[in-house]
């Protein structure tokens, strides 16, 4: 009985530090419903909008609705980007161990713009897509291009980590939904923008 015990421990073991598991289909169903939603909403806020209406900002030191969809491109490179290199290194599941929020806490709080955040400066916008209409071009590229890899993956997301500045340990599919959400989120700032007093009004 005790021989029997310990191989079972063994097993469980094995399949608990398995760095080939793949996230669950419920897992891989709500990162990839997440992403197709945001990035339809992000595509209908932006719709038929003027040069005008892209580039109006409330005040010298805020947005543009241009300069939200630039970033987000960026950002959506930058972000994955950061899952897809934690997998480089060894899986480690004792770090688990750190991590203070479950997925769901990970949305809300990425989603709440009351939760300030200042872009780091590889983020900022600065024009370098020469203009909105291929900004949003390549964010939807490189949303594309995540969620192929979402709907395949066999990576095992759930053991390799990665260390956010608010957020502290998460691992890399909580930093992919993350990403998901960073676009609701500037989404949201660009309806705020498009509700301002002032912002031009369709001709």
């Amino acid at each position: 009985m005790r021989k029997l015990l310990s191989c079972c421990a063994i097993l469980f073991l094995v399949a608990f530090t398995n760095s080939n598991a793949p996230i669950s289909k419920k897992e891989r169903k709500t990162a990839l419903s997440f992403a197709k939603e945001t990035k339809q909403k992000l595509l209908k806020a932006v719709k038929g909008l003027s040069d005008e209406q892209l580039k109006w900002r409330l005040n010298d030191s805020s947005w543009s609705v241009a300069d939200c969809v630039e970033h987000l491109a960026i950002s959506e490179k930058f972000i994955s980007d950061r899952a897809y290199n934690s997998l480089k290194e060894d899986a480690n599941p004792a770090r688990r161990a750190e991590m203070k929020n479950k997925d769901e806490d990970v949305i809300t709080w990425v989603t709440n713009r009351g939760n300030k955040l200042k872009a780091p400066e590889p983020l900022r916008p600065t024009g370098q897509f020469g203009s909105t209409e291929e900004a949003l071009k390549i964010f939807v590229e490189r949303r594309d291009k995540n969620m192929e890899y979402l709907k395949s993956t066999q990576d095992d997301l759930r053991n390799h980590f990665v260390t956010h500045s608010a957020l502290g340990t998460i691992d890399a599919y909580q930093m992919l939904i993350y990403m998901i959400g960073h676009t609701e989120r500037h989404t949201a700032q660009i309806e705020a923008i498009m509700s301002s007093p002032g912002f031009p009004k369709n001709k």
